[in-house]
C-alpha cells in the first residue's frame, strides 16, 4: 500500500463527552500506535480500543473506555517497532505484499525518526561553525550553556548565571533582591493579600466583585474594619458609640443590621448629618465612610424605604409661643384635622395633617383614619365641635376612642339636648 502523507500524529483536546478520536492514516499493527492523555502513555484494552482490524489501511478510531475530561490533551502517534519480520525463502512465491509491507514499515520508521529529529535540539543546515550539540553529563543544580569558545555545551553552577546570561540592567535590580517581598517592590507588584495600592486602578469593561465578610457583634466600640469583606452583618442590640479605628482615611464599609440598636451621635459618629441618635431596625443598611481614621460619617438607609427623621432642633419653646419658661418638654401633635360633620360618607378633611379620611358612621359619630400609623394606641385626642358656624354657635360635648394605630373614633353630643348630634365644625388634635 502506498503512503501518500508524511503526517504520523494527531492531536485533540477533550470536551468531557467524546470518546472516539480518529487516526486517519495507514497503520500496520495495533502495537504501532501510541496514545497519550495529558502526557501519560495509555494502554490498549485497559484505556482504549481500536476500531476495525489490522492492518488499518484507511486508519482507525481510538475509542476511549472513559471520555477524556474537558481540556485533556490527547496525542496519537504512529511509532512502529524498528524490526524486520519478513523472511524470504528461495524459490518461494513472492507476493507483492511481502515486499510492500516491509517498505511501508521502513517509510513509517523514517517518518517517525524525522519527526523526532525535527523536535530535537539541532543546528541549522546553514551553520558552518562545527559546534557540537551533544549534551554534557547531567549534574544536579547546574545550567547548560555554551563554553567560552562557543563550540560545546557545558554545565555551569547557578551562581555564575550572570557570567553566562546577560540580563538587562533592570533585571539585574530584580535578581539581586533577597526576598519575594523586595522583588515585588522592585517590580511594582502587589502581594496576593494585604498589600496597599498607591496608584490609580482603572477598570475597563470589568467589575470588582466584593465578598461579604464575617458578621461582627455590636459593641460600644464596634470594630468593623477587622473583618474579611466590605459588607458585614452587625448582630446583637448593643448601643454603638463608635466604629473603632479605620485602616486609613477614605476607607468605607457597608453594614447590614440584624436587629434594633442605637447609633449614638457624637464627634466620631456623624449619623446622617442629623445631630441625633438613630435606632436601627432589622434589615436597615448603613454606609460608613472614614473621614479620618477615627471620625466616621454614617449614612443609614431604612429597609422599609421610610426616611430617617430627626427632631428639628430649631423648634424651640420660644418659637412655639414665645413665653414658655421652665424645663418641661413640649410635644407636637401627631395628627390634626378640621371637618364638616354634617357631610355624609367618607371624605377628606377640610384641613389637616396626617389624616387621610373622615367617615360619618352615624349621627354625631366620626371615624378618622391616619395617613401614617402611630406607634401604638396610647395616644390622647382633643376634640371640639360646634353645631353651626358663626356667632351664637354653642360648643358641645365630645369624646374619643382609640380604635387602632391608624384610626380614632370621635363622638359629639348636643349640650342642649344631651343626644348625639351632627356638628358643623369639628376640630381634632392627636398627641403621642
Amino acid at each position: 500500500m502506498t503512503i501518500s502523507t508524511t503526517i504520523n500524529r494527531k492531536e485533540y483536546v477533550g470536551d468531557g463527552s467524546s470518546t472516539s478520536f480518529s487516526f486517519p492514516y495507514f497503520v500496520i499493527a495495533a502495537a504501532d500506535l501510541k496514545v497519550y492523555q495529558n502526557g501519560t502513555l495509555k494502554t490498549i484494552t485497559t484505556h482504549y480500543t481500536l476500531s476495525g482490524s489490522a492492518p488499518y489501511g484507511s486508519g482507525t478510531n481510538v475509542q476511549f473506555v472513559s471520555a477524556p475530561a474537558l481540556d485533556d490533551e490527547i496525542v496519537i502517534i504512529r511509532d512502529p517497532a524498528i524490526t524486520q519480520a519478513v523472511d524470504l525463502v528461495d524459490n518461494d512465491p513472492l507476493p507483492a505484499a511481502s515486499i510492500e509491507t516491509p517498505l511501508d514499515r521502513l517509510t513509517m520508521i523514517c517518518q517517525r525518526l524525522k519527526e523526532r529529529i525535527d523536535r530535537s535540539f539541532t543546528l541549522a543546515d546553514t551553520d558552518v561553525s562545527g559546534a557540537s550539540t551533544e549534551l554534557p553529563t547531567p549534574a544536579a543544580n547546574k545550567l547548560i550553556g555554551w563554553d567560552s569558545a562557543g563550540m560545546e555545551l557545558a554545565n555551569y553552577a547557578s551562581a555564575t548565571i550572570t557570567d553566562s546570561i546577560i540580563p538587562s540592567a533592570f533585571m539585574e535590580t530584580v535578581l539581586d533582591d533577597t526576598s519575594a517581598a523586595t522583588a515585588r517592590t522592585t517590580l511594582g507588584a502587589l502581594a496576593s493579600a494585604g498589600d496597599t495600592m498607591t496608584g490609580d486602578l482603572t477598570m475597563s469593561g470589568a467589575s470588582i466583585i466584593e465578598a461579604e465578610g464575617a458578621a461582627v457583634a455590636s459593641a460600644s466600640s464596634t470594630n468593623i474594619w477587622a473583618t474579611d469583606g466590605n459588607t458585614v452583618h452587625i448582630t446583637g442590640t448593643t448601643t454603638i458609640n463608635d466604629f473603632a479605628t479605620a485602616p486609613q482615611a477614605g476607607a468605607w464599609m457597608k453594614l447590614i443590621f440584624d436587629g434594633a440598636l442605637t447609633l449614638t451621635q457624637s464627634a466620631n459618629l456623624n449619623v446622617n448629618g442629623g445631630g441625633a441618635n438613630v435606632t436601627t431596625a432589622a434589615g436597615d443598611v448603613a454606609f460608613v465612610y472614614a473621614d479620618t481614621t477615627t471620625q466616621m460619617d454614617v449614612f443609614v438607609i431604612r429597609k422599609s424605604g421610610a426616611a430617617v427623621v430627626f427632631p428639628d432642633a430649631s423648634v424651640t419653646a420660644a418659637k412655639l409661643d414665645g413665653a414658655q419658661s421652665g424645663s418641661a418638654p413640649i410635644f407636637g401633635a401627631r395628627a390634626w384635622c378640621v371637618f364638616d360633620g354634617t357631610t355624609a360618607g367618607t371624605n377628606a378633611p377640610t384641613a389637616g395633617g396626617n389624616v387621610s379620611t373622615v367617615q360619618r358612621e352615624s349621627t354625631g359619630v366620626y371615624l378618622i383614619t391616619f395617613t401614617t400609623a402611630l406607634a401604638d394606641t396610647n395616644f390622647a385626642t382633643v376634640v371640639t365641635a360646634v353645631e353651626t358656624a358663626g356667632s351664637g354657635s354653642r360648643n358641645n360635648l365630645c369624646s374619643s376612642e382609640a380604635i387602632s394605630t391608624t384610626t380614632v373614633r370621635v363622638r359629639a353630643i348636643s349640650a342642649a339636648t344631651g343626644s348625639a348630634t351632627d356638628q358643623k365644625i369639628v376640630s381634632v388634635a392627636v398627641f403621642r
